[in-house]
């Protein structure tokens, strides 16, 4: 213990022995662990260094002198803002989700990265009041995972999340390395009049798998789930699937015919639906050549 702990060891024939054996324990009242229920917390002295584990909740504090402070990635329901590079939305800066998610985006500057979404701590959905747009080229692509029971209300009137490429591509090409895997959560409109769920623009190579969407519907009739767009180039290597339920339109592909957009084409080569469950009010898939609807 003198060695590991920095303990005081008498030295033979003293006769004040005592006063370093009073100064280990001293030592000792802040080196070992404090457990006890929670409740009790505010019963111990908050000694500077002192950790307390409580029993019944599993929550772990350190005591820095004035207070007691929870460590977060410790207890029943641990929270975590970064974890191998991964960022944890639970753990942002941010009123709303959308705020969060931004503030997420912000840290992982210019590289690829992960954003994980958990529960909230009293396991009420989040919210999500604006609409955010990114560019993927910018961000050499992003993954978005969720859990599967995780709620997200999307209280906005447009569209909750836009992958927008066009100012950023290049000689025609978007780039296969700026896409997007967004995986999990329900995603659930509470207003009356939103626009659209998920607008991929000019983007290549991506995977969206969401647990569900529902409830977006508008008074127009035209809410829809996911608009895959084509501008100044095209959205290529879609992979689509999940359960899309109460929508006005489930996936709309939008050549370059139709959006205007100078130089885009209406190619939207290597897309797939799979696993794919779409209960619309207007129409689950469609396509569109030249103008003209195609089969799908």
């Amino acid at each position: 213990m003198k060695n590991n702990h920095n303990y005081n060891e008498p030295e033979p024939g003293m006769t004040d022995w005592h006063v370093p054996i009073n100064e280990n324990f001293e030592q000792i009242d802040r080196d070992v662990e404090i457990r006890d229920v929670e409740s009790n917390l505010s019963e111990y002295t908050v000694k500077k260094g002192a950790k307390y584990f409580a029993t019944d909740t599993e929550n772990v504090y350190i005591a820095d002198g004035d207070g007691w402070n929870r460590v977060l990635s410790r207890g029943k329901t641990p929270q975590f803002k970064s974890v191998n590079g991964d960022q944890y939305l639970s753990m942002c800066e941010g009123a709303t989700l959308c705020e969060r998610l931004q503030n997420a985006i912000d840290t992982l500057g210019d590289g690829q990265g992960t954003i994980r979404i958990t529960a909230k701590s009293d396991l009420t959905p989040w919210q999500w009041d604006q609409d955010l747009s990114i560019d993927l080229i910018e961000l050499e692509g992003l993954e978005i995972l969720v859990g599967n029971d995780v709620v997200i209300e999307y209280t906005g009137s447009g569209t909750m999340l836009t992958v927008d490429n066009t100012d950023s591509v290049r000689g025609g090409h978007p780039g296969s390395g700026s896409h997007l895997v967004l995986r999990g959560g329900v995603w659930r409109s509470t207003n009356e009049d939103p626009q659209c769920w998920i607008r991929i623009k000019d983007s290549i190579g991506g995977r969206i798998s969401p647990n569900e969407v529902e409830d977006f519907n508008n008074i127009d009739g035209n809410a829809t789930a996911v608009c895959v767009e084509n501008h100044v180039s095209y959205s290529e290597n879609y992979h689509i699937s999940g359960k899309f339920d109460r929508v006005d339109r489930g996936v709309d592909y939008i050549p370059q015919s139709e959006t205007g957009g100078a130089g885009g084409t209406d190619s939207f080569h290597d897309s797939y639906l799979e696993n794919l469950h779409v209960n619309a009010f207007d129409f689950c898939v469609r396509l569109r050549v030249s103008g003209i609807m195609e089969p799908s």
